[in-house]
Order: C-alpha cells, then sequence, then structure tokens
C-alpha cells in the first residue's frame, strides 16, 4: 500500500507528512532493542539559530582526514553502517529485514515531500533505492559502496521510519531518528554528513553542499546533540 500523504502542520503534535513505512520502524526498533523512538523526530524543526552556527562551524572547522578525531568518528561510522545494511538487507527468516538495495544511475525519487513518500513506499514493499556515489566526488572516509549503503540506511531508518521528507526540516528529523542507531564515537561523522552539510546547504547562502573530497570536518559538540 502507498504512503499515504498528510498536510504538514507544525501546529500539530505530529509533523509528518506521510505515514510512515511500519518495516522501517520495526527494524530500527529490533535495531536497537526497543530503544529507538520517533516521538521527538515526528516534532522535529530546524532551528535556524543552530542551523548557522552548525554552518559557521562546518566552514571553520578543522578538514581533511589527518584529524585523529575524525578518522576515530569516521572509522566507528562505516563499521556501523555495514551493520545496519547487513541487518537491512538480511533475509526476515534469518533475522534481519530482507529490503532489497537497489543502486540507480539517476535519481530514484523527487527531492520533494512526493518522492519522499515514494520512497517510503517502496520500503514498505521492501526495497529501497539509492542514487549510485560512483559518478560523485571521491569521500575521504567512504567508498562510494559505502556511501551508497549510507544513503540507504539513511533514507530507510531515518525517513521512511520517521514519515518525513527531504526538507530542512525533515533531514532533521531524519537525523534525530537515525542517530539513536550510533555510538557516541560514530554520532559525530552522522552530524557532519547530515546536520552539518543540511546547515551549510540551507544557511551557508550559497545553496550548494560543500565539497565532499576537500571537506571533512569535526564539528563542536554541540552540532550532534538532540
Amino acid at each position: 500500500m502507498a504512503a499515504q500523504l498528510s498536510l504538514f502542520n507544525i501546529g500539530n503534535i505530529s509533523s509528518r507528512q506521510f505515514a510512515p513505512a511500519p518495516n522501517a520502524l520495526e527494524g530500527a526498533a529490533l535495531y536497537t532493542h526497543g530503544a529507538h523512538s520517533i516521538e521527538r523526530a515526528e516534532q522535529a524543526r530546524a532551528k535556524g539559530a543552530r542551523g548557522f552556527r552548525i554552518q559557521a562551524a562546518y566552514r571553520a572547522a578543522e578538514a581533511g582526514p589527518e584529524s585523529p578525531r575524525i578518522r576515530r568518528s569516521y572509522g566507528a561510522f562505516a563499521q556501523e553502517v555495514e551493520r545496519q545494511h547487513a541487518f537491512m538487507t538480511t533475509p526476515r527468516e534469518q533475522g534481519g529485514m530482507g529490503l532489497q538495495h537497489e543502486v540507480t544511475e539517476h535519481e530514484p525519487y523527487p527531492a520533494d515531500v512526493h518522492g519522499a513518500a515514494a520512497m517510503a513506499a517502496d520500503v514498505g514493499r521492501g526495497i529501497i533505492r539509492t542514487h549510485s556515489s560512483a559518478a560523485d566526488d571521491p569521500h575521504a572516509f567512504l567508498t562510494p559502496e559505502q556511501n551508497d549503503k549510507f544513503r540507504a540506511v539513511h533514507d530507510v531508518f531515518g525517513h521512511a521510519a520517521v514519515g518525513r521528507g527531504f526538507s530542512r526540516n525533515g533531514e532533521e528529523a531524519a537525523f534525530l531518528s537515525h542517530r539513536q542507531m550510533f555510538s557516541k564515537r560514530a554520532i559525530p561523522a552522522l552530524a557532519s554528513e547530515t546536520r552539518g552539510q543540511n546547515s551549510y546547504l540551507n544557511y551557508g547562502g550559497n545553496n550548494e553542499f560543500p565539497d565532499q573530497s576537500k571537506k571533512l570536518v569535526a564539528l563542536p559538540s554541540f552540532a550532534g546533540r538532540v
């Protein structure tokens, strides 16, 4: 059944934009042994003041792979993405979610609420599609295959699990949902990949993503907090 769109109303208790994929919610709960919750993520809004602070910190932060802190965080992040992806794609009879991950040459979903709803509907049917990272600028810590896996698990456990799209508010919700599945060591890398890039895009004044081949950062600790 396709995910049902609903009006986005900030005044509502829940700001979800479409019905979460039940298997994404179940999978996140199973992976975290019942600790995963979407209550805060359902109501999340990107805060302008924090967004400006994060984008400023992103611009000024330590850059490049030589930082031990960056290496440690991205090392943990990459391992945990691999575990999440393995869990997501392992057959249900073997204890996983049984999703099929299909990497496409073109963007599989429009970058709007209808595209996010279509993605969640696909997840409900057992498939997640992501655009290939192979043609993108190289990532200093993640191979294209690892980056593809991160895109998949973030769409499933971030967006599809909470019913929020790809807007600045939806990305904040996805971060809060997916954050619960990472260790403290990995969260700074997650924050850089999600909150950092989103803040750069939405509050940096140039409406573009940073060059990942040149700018990997260790954000201040506030950037990864709930």
